[in-house]
């Protein structure tokens, strides 16, 4: 009994260990293979000092402003934060680069939103890109980058949350059969013996093959949620657009800047250069985007039509993204739970059958047939 007893903390013991260390470095795996992460952000990472923390996006844009607005030149600003070793990663590397001011600070800032494409920091920089215009950093634009990166984390926030649930669910049931025929192996000597017969080997691969379908299909159900998707995309639209307005753009202009945000942002930019007007040119944003981008053309053109003002247009075309992302967010959320019964229903379970209870069905079935016989 004591050794019985010995067995079963150590196989315990040994699950509890190891599983979550696994599945964590298969998480990391998958984040950095998704976000693509320059080489001039990892020198940096492995030249910045352990104790330098490094500040958040919005609090380098709302210190930047305040340096602004006290009379500093941008670019002397510019480069005097990006210098600091607490600086985001993506700038500090992009100071350490061009350290005279003598470039532009445009072509700076549009080389730091280039390295930074398909990383975390490409909202942070497309904001600061389009904070400038002439080669002057506008506070307000600053300020209103500020926020938009906020409101992007606390969703990101929400969503992470929301899913961590998911996570949990798919570890504990894709570890739990493998830590029963891990306790099996160590009590039982029939099921270490059933292991030479071609049949139970079938079975075992069978099963472990549906237990890793199925943590990859409920990994990705879960992390599809928090990952880039068109809402995501019309918000990054419509926060490209008020910060580019709060940067002295006109609505013309500042539908140009969307040539950085996507590939139909281009194609709007090139068909305003090419002097289409403007409700022809943001056709497009309905076909991608669907209602909230017609919203979002037609809030547009009937404000240069009418004549309102860049502060009332702005405002409005935040408070529509906000509670459009708030909204899409508890969609998703909600509808988590129904999507995840599939791959338990068709995988988990399955799994569970054929790796923790099959074995030692099979080997019973040999031992008391060898019994009968003899």
């Amino acid at each position: 009994m004591l050794k019985v007893a010995y067995h079963l903390g150590l196989t315990c013991s040994v699950a509890w260990a190891l599983s979550p260390r696994i599945f964590r470095y298969a998480d990391k795996r998958v984040t950095r293979k998704r976000f693509r992460i320059p080489h001039a952000v990892q020198v940096q990472h492995t030249t910045a000092t352990a104790t330098s923390a490094e500040i958040s996006p919005a609090d380098f844009c709302e210190a930047l402003a305040r340096s602004v607005r006290s009379g500093i030149n941008s670019s002397a600003a510019f480069h005097s934060h990006a210098a600091r070793t607490d600086a985001p990663s993506v700038v500090h590397s992009i100071a350490q680069q061009y350290v005279h001011e003598a470039h532009l600070l445009e072509d700076v800032l549009t080389v730091a939103h280039s390295d930074a494409s398909g990383t975390l920091h490409e909202s942070f920089t497309l904001y600061l890109l389009l904070s400038c215009q002439a080669g002057t950093l506008h506070p307000a634009a600053l300020s209103l980058a500020a926020q938009c990166l906020r409101d992007e984390e606390s969703l990101k926030a929400q969503l992470h949350i929301g899913t961590a649930h998911a996570h949990i669910t798919a570890r504990i049931l894709t570890s739990l059969p493998l830590a029963c025929l891990l306790f099996g192996c160590l009590v039982s000597p029939s099921l270490r013996q059933s292991f030479s017969s071609v049949g139970t080997c079938i079975v075992l691969m069978l099963g472990v093959a549906l237990n890793v379908t199925g943590w990859l299909w409920m990994h990705r159900l879960a992390t599809s949620i928090s990952t880039a998707s068109p809402h995501a995309e019309y918000q990054r639209f419509t926060f490209a657009f008020c910060v580019a307005l709060h940067a002295g753009h006109s609505h013309v202009s500042a539908c140009s800047t969307w040539r950085h945000v996507s590939p139909i942002g281009v194609h709007i930019a090139q068909q305003l250069n090419d002097g289409s007007s403007l409700r022809v040119a943001l056709a497009p944003l309905a076909d991608h985007f669907g209602q909230p981008g017609q919203m979002l053309s037609q809030t547009i053109t009937e404000s240069v039509e009418s004549g309102t003002p860049v502060v009332s247009v702005a405002t409005q075309l935040l408070s529509d993204a906000r509670s459009e992302s708030r909204c899409n967010a508890e969609f998703q959320l909600r509808q988590l739970p129904t999507k995840l019964a599939l791959p338990i229903v068709f995988c988990v379970l399955p799994a569970f059958l054929l790796i923790a209870l099959m074995p030692f069905v099979m080997a019973g079935l040999t031992s008391l047939s060898s019994s009968t016989f003899t």
